[in-house]
Order: structure tokens, then C-alpha cells, then sequence
């Protein structure tokens, strides 16, 4: 292959917009150019780890977006203690993208041929199952790598003849990281010892690995809402232990991506799953736990709840994963809907402002003789402790009228008074 006979498709992806890993380096330079004439709205973001390399790198980024004419973003992050660095700053490094990265943007790094082969070996050293063996995938979700088949020579000579600005991490010429190591020393003695093909080799043992895990691992995407995965536990009961192991790593994949947690960690939901335990946390990030007959997957770090939004009568309001639908009536329903998603309340006890908001330590909630602590009617109608923190209230004048889901205040029904009535009803996502 001749340097500037890229393979690389953006058309085999999913049809938006692209966010670019701009790294500084060629490789990300040469994606980036790319993308710039794929036909997509294209922007980039470049991560600052903070390291002593990083300034030169920022530097090199910003060069190559103003010769692309290419928005360019700017994350700084904070890497955290670990035995590996390496692994600490790219968990920092994906965090961030993600949270950069709008709902409909694909998210594009510039992973190459050699970068897989390099994966492949290193997985291999390790210890590795056929989902190592199939290396780096060319899409994971809304993870894209278009240059996956071209490799890293042919990459930077694009790179050179468009005369892009880029610059070579120096950190990649240190022998410290093991995937160095194995692009330095072992991939060449292996070349001149062994097999000249060897990248070959490996690239075919990952595309026939890749092939059976495709076959293999089970579609966990239906039982995903809101970011949390919630597993029957009878289904994964049922499964071979090979088809059940790769649910759950796709479960762990999914709610602390990129990676699918270690043998110890699957070890460990395992353990859930049995009821030997109640409750385990991966890698600080995902807290794995049991609700009924389902296995729950959810980031441990608690998100904020979506700010207090006022509700339209009539008229539909979004909050958060929530959906209200309000309707004025003075023709009452011949029977008055009854349960935790649907509700009428009278319009004279409902108000003139009404509004959603998230649940909030002291809240009340009006009983018959008294109140109810809002805490303890959440835990009556079976809401899960998790999601607490962040359940909507259908509040009008200061005061609760209905705990979704849980628990309408009194008096809220229609008390003879008036005829005409507010009928609420609310959807979820995923629901």
C-alpha cells in the first residue's frame, strides 16, 4: 500500500456528526482531515492531561485545527493514582470525550492496524479471552476507528503530504509502558525471528476472534435505560456461562465505558448474581446490586437531577428521562385513572403554578390526618434507594400534589367543588 491509499470509510458508520480525538499527533491529524471531507458536520477536542509532554502536544492540536478550519475544543483533566498511569490517564482521557460529546455525535480516534496489533499482543501477555484476542473493535457504541485497516507508515505519510502540523508524543519513544516495549522491542524481534507477517497473523487471529464473539455475546441493549442495566437474573441464569460472561462485561462496557472489567470483576458481580452477596463496586465506577429478579448495573458516581422545570397545563413537559402530559377537562372521566403513572387531580387544589422537580431531603407529602415523609413513600411504592435522589415531584404553590409513581397527595382527587380536573400522566424513558 502506497502512503495516501487510506482505507479508511466513514460511510460504513451510523450517519451525525463527528467529535475527533485530536491527540496532536499524526494519526489523529490524519482522521481529522479525513473527516473534513466525509460530508459531516466535524469537530474536535483535545484532552490535557497535565503532563509535562501535553503543552507541546495542545499546541500541535491547535495548529492542526486552524488548518482544518476545525472547531476545537479544549478538556483538561486531572489523572489520578494508580498502579498505571498509562491506564489512569486513558480512563481520564475517555471520561472527558464523553462528557464533551453531544447525544447525536459520533466520537472518531485514530486507532490504526498497528495500534490493534500492538492491543492484540498486549492482551495476549496478559491473559486474555477471545474478546482480547479480537483486539480493538472498529465500533463500540458511538465509538468509531475509520483507519483500523490502514496502517501506522502509510497514516503519518498522509499526514506529511497535506502538510499537517503534527507532532510525535515523545513519550512514545520511552521503553517504561509495556505497550512501548511491545512496539519497540517485541513486534521487531518477532518480525526478524519468527514470522516477517506476523501483524498479519494477528490481525486474521482478530478478525476470526471477533467472529465468534460477535456469534456469542447477547444483545444486553434492551435492557439498558437511562445508563443503568438492569439484567434478569433468570436470563442470565439460563445462559451458558460463556454467553452469561459476555452480558456482563457488555453491562460493565456500557455504564463505565470503554472497558469491560477484569476476571476479578466479573468474578464479583458473579457473586451478586448468586445472592452470595448484596452488593459490589467495579473499579469505584459501578455499583452492581439486586432489585427483585433483575441485576443492576449503575455508575456509582450519582448524577445531579435535571433542574426544576415548570409543568404546562395543558401541554407536554420533559425532565430528565421523564416525560409529563397535562390535560384541562370539565368532563370528568367516566372512570377516574388510578395508578402510579397516571392521575387526576382536582384543578382547584392544583393552582396556578405548577412545576417538576427532583425529590429533596425533608419533603412532605399530604395523608390523610397529616403528612408523610416523601423518603418514606418512595420506599413504600418500591423505588429503588438509587434512584431517589432524583425522582420527580408534581409540586403546585409550594406543596407536593403527586410523587410519581408512588403516592397522590390527599385531597388532590376531585372533591366535589369544581368539575374541572387536571389529568396527568407521565412516561419514562425505556418504559
Amino acid at each position: 500500500m502506497t502512503g495516501g491509499d487510506l482505507r479508511a470509510d466513514f460511510a460504513q458508520f451510523p450517519s451525525g456528526p463527528l467529535l475527533i480525538a485530536l491527540s496532536g499527533g499524526a494519526d489523529s491529524a490524519t482522521l481529522a482531515h479525513l473527516a473534513m471531507t466525509s460530508g459531516r458536520e466535524v469537530r474536535a477536542v483535545f484532552v490535557d492531561h497535565g503532563f509535562a509532554e501535553s503543552a507541546s502536544m495542545r499546541s500541535a492540536a491547535v495548529a492542526i485545527a486552524d488548518a482544518l478550519s476545525m472547531r476545537l475544543d479544549i478538556a483538561e483533566v486531572v489523572v489520578g493514582s494508580g498502579p498505571s498511569p498509562e491506564n489512569q490517564a486513558r480512563s481520564a482521557r475517555y471520561d472527558a470525550i464523553e462528557s464533551m460529546a453531544s447525544d447525536d455525535e459520533l466520537i472518531a480516534t485514530g486507532h490504526t492496524a498497528d495500534d490493534n496489533v500492538e492491543t492484540i499482543l498486549f492482551n495476549i501477555l496478559r491473559g486474555t479471552g477471545s474478546s482480547g484476542l479480537a483486539g480493538i473493535p472498529r465500533r463500540r457504541a458511538r465509538w468509531i476507528r475509520p483507519l483500523l485497516d490502514d496502517r501506522r507508515i502509510d497514516v503519518r505519510v498522509h499526514a506529511m503530504r497535506n502538510q499537517l502540523p503534527f507532532h510525535d508524543d515523545p513519550t512514545n519513544a520511552s521503553l517504561e509502558p509495556t505497550r512501548n516495549r511491545i512496539r519497540l522491542e517485541l513486534l521487531p524481534r518477532l518480525r526478524d525471528e519468527f514470522n516477517p507477517q506476523v501483524d498479519n497473523a494477528l490481525l486474521r487471529l482478530a478478525a476470526a476472534a471477533g467472529e465468534d464473539e460477535a456469534a456469542l455475546e447477547p444483545d444486553v441493549e434492551p435492557f439498558v435505560c437511562g445508563g443503568v442495566v438492569r439484567l434478569p437474573i433468570g436470563l442470565l441464569a439460563a445462559w451458558p456461562d460463556a454467553v452469561a460472561t459476555r452480558a456482563l462485561r457488555s453491562a460493565l462496557r456500557l455504564v463505565s465505558p470503554p472497558y469491560a472489567g477484569s476476571a476479578a470483576d466479573v468474578t464479583a458481580v458473579r457473586s451478586v448474581t448468586a445472592g452470595a452477596t448484596d452488593r459490589v463496586t467495579i473499579a469505584g465506577a459501578v455499583e452492581v446490586l439486586r432489585e427483585g429478579p433483575y441485576l443492576v448495573l449503575a455508575n456509582s458516581h450519582t448524577a445531579e437531577p435535571p433542574p426544576a422545570v415548570d409543568l404546562a397545563v395543558p401541554g407536554t413537559t420533559t425532565w430528565g428521562a421523564f416525560t409529563v402530559e397535562a390535560v384541562a377537562t370539565d368532563t370528568p372521566p367516566i372512570a377516574t385513572p388510578f395508578g402510579g403513572w397516571r392521575r387526576c387531580v382536582d384543578a382547584e387544589f392544583f393552582g396556578e403554578k405548577a412545576r417538576i422537580r427532583a425529590a429533596a431531603p425533608g419533603d412532605v407529602i399530604a395523608i390523610a390526618g397529616g403528612h408523610k415523609s416523601v423518603a418514606d413513600a418512595l420506599a413504600e411504592a418500591s423505588i429503588p434507594p438509587r434512584e431517589r435522589s432524583n425522582w420527580p415531584v408534581v409540586e403546585s404553590d409550594g406543596k407536593i400534589v403527586w410523587l410519581v409513581g408512588a403516592r397522590l397527595a390527599a385531597q388532590a382527587t376531585r372533591n366535589g367543588s369544581s368539575a374541572r380536573q387536571v389529568m396527568l400522566s407521565v412516561r419514562r424513558e425505556c418504559e
